[in-house]
C-alpha cells in the first residue's frame, strides 16, 4: 500500500504551494507602482541589475545599506519594503531551491552541536518548517529524521563525511573553512565547496521519504 504523502502545515504549506512571486510581492509592488524597471532602479541605486534581480527573486537578501538605498529611491521605508518575513522566506527558498551557504552568515563559531544538526537538516528540507508551527504530532517525526541524518552522514564517503562534519560541527569535529579543509585533501576550497553540494544531494536521496515529509 503506498504511503500517503503528508501534508504541510500553517505557513509552511503557503510558501511551498506558491510562487515566488508571491513571497517578494511586497518589493515587486513597490517597484511597479513607482513605474521602474529593474535598468532604471539599476541607474537609479547603482546597484547591478545582477544583484537585483536576486534580491528580487529572493536568491539572496539585501545588506542594510542597499535595502536603504533601493528604499529610498523608491520613496518607501525599508522595513516595509524588506520586512521581516521576507529575509525568513529567502532564507527558506534557498535552503530548498538553491543550497548554497546561507545568506552571508558563518554559523561554525557560534552554535552548539544539535543546533548544528538542526541547520544541518534545515540544508535537507525541515528545519524552518519545524521551527514555524510546532505541531507535538510531528515531534516523534522530527527525532527520528534527526536519526536519519546521522545515520546518513555515516554512509557518505570519507570526504563527504569530513565536510559536512567539519562544517557543521558534527560528531564533536572543529569547525574549519572549505579551504582548510581543502588542505586535507591536497584541493583548493572551491572543490571542497562543490563537494558539499554534492554530499547534499547524496543525503537527499538518502533520506527518500523522509526528505519528502520535510
Amino acid at each position: 500500500m503506498a504511503k500517503t504523502k503528508r501534508k504541510p502545515r500553517g505557513p509552511c504549506k503557503r510558501l511551498r504551494s506558491d510562487s515566488k512571486g508571491f513571497v517578494n510581492e511586497e518589493l515587486r509592488l513597490a517597484r511597479l507602482r513607482k513605474k521602474f524597471r529593474l535598468k532604471d532602479l539599476s541607474l537609479k541605486t547603482g546597484l547591478s541589475l545582477h544583484l537585483l534581480s536576486q534580491y528580487e527573486s529572493l536568491r539572496t537578501y539585501p545588506t542594510l545599506g542597499n535595502k536603504i538605498n533601493i528604499s529610498t529611491v523608491l520613496g518607501v521605508s525599508h522595513e516595509i519594503l524588506f520586512p521581516e518575513k521576507l529575509r525568513k522566506t529567502a532564507n527558506f527558498l534557498e535552503q530548498y531551491e538553491y543550497d548554497e551557504e546561507r545568506l552571508s552568515k558563518d554559523i561554525g563559531d557560534v552554535i552548539p552541536n544539535y543546533d548544528a544538526l538542526n541547520h544541518l537538516d534545515s540544508k535537507i528540507g525541515i528545519e524552518d518548517c519545524l521551527e514555524m508551527e510546532y505541531d507535538p504530532e510531528e515531534s516523534e517525526i522530527r527525532t527520528n529524521f534527526l536519526d536519519r541524518v546521522i545515520q546518513s552522514i555515516d554512509s557518505l564517503d570519507y570526504r563527504g563525511r569530513t565536510i559536512i562534519r567539519h562544517r557543521y560541527k558534527i560528531d564533536g569535529c572543529k569547525f574549519l573553512t572549505f579551504d582548510k579543509i581543502g588542505e586535507i585533501f591536497g584541493v583548493c576550497g572551491q572543490s571542497i565547496r562543490q563537494s558539499k553540494l554534492t554530499a547534499f544531494q547524496m543525503l537527499k536521496g538518502m533520506l527518500g521519504g523522509d526528505y519528502e515529509r520535510r
